[in-house]
């Protein structure tokens, strides 16, 4: 087995609005960092890049979603996705 001595952390965040069948999206390359180097302050670092963001400052939008969504319905859409808790930095 090959032995993984480098880990990238992507930065990725997205917001759905369903009546708009729209995705907006953002995030940033990732380095490879060789994996001693990652830390809770490098994870912290990149948390507090994410939340630093404004929101329509976006690197991407999507616009092909009516087909899935409109098909499954709002409330689906929502139950489908993750909740997470709030971010505390």
């Amino acid at each position: 087995m090959k032995e993984v001595n480098s880990v990238k952390i992507y930065c990725y965040w997205w917001l759905d609005k369903y009546d708009e069948f729209t995705r907006y999206s953002k995030w940033t390359e990732a380095d490879l960092i060789d994996c001693h180097h990652v830390s809770v302050d490098l994870l912290e670092c990149r948390l507090r890049e994410i939340l630093a963001w404004e929101v329509d400052d976006w690197t991407d939008i999507k616009t092909d979603y009516r087909e899935y969504w409109q098909m499954y319905g709002k409330e689906f859409i929502e139950k489908d996705v993750e909740k997470f808790p709030q971010p505390k930095v």
